[in-house]
C-alpha cells in the first residue's frame, strides 16, 4: 500500500526540512523548528494510519481533514521559519 510518509514528495520535502533546520543558527527558533517537524511526521503518521485498510474502525471523515489541515499549517509555518532564519 502506498503512503503518504513514502512518497517521493514527503520524502523531499522532509530531507529538506531537516536540512534547513539544521542550518538555523538561533537555538530557539531551531528547537521550535525541530519539534514542529516531530508534529508534522506525527500528523502524517495519523494520516496515513487513518487510510490504513486493514484498520476496521468507524470512521469520521472529520477527523483526517484536520489533520490535513494541520500538516498544511505546519509545513506553512516550518516554510516560514526556513525563510526568516536565512
Amino acid at each position: 500500500m502506498l503512503t503518504l510518509r513514502s512518497s517521493k514528495k514527503i520524502q523531499k520535502d522532509l530531507k529538506n526540512y531537516k536540512k534547513s533546520i539544521e542550518n538555523i543558527k538561533n537555538a530557539n527558533i531551531k528547537e521550535h523548528a525541530k519539534s514542529l517537524l516531530l508534529k508534522l511526521q506525527s500528523e502524517l503518521i495519523f494520516i496515513d494510519e487513518f487510510h490504513n485498510s486493514s484498520n476496521k474502525k468507524s470512521i469520521d471523515l472529520r477527523t483526517p481533514r484536520d489533520n490535513i489541515k494541520r500538516s498544511v499549517e505546519i509545513r506553512l509555518e516550518l516554510d516560514q521559519i526556513i525563510k526568516d532564519s536565512r
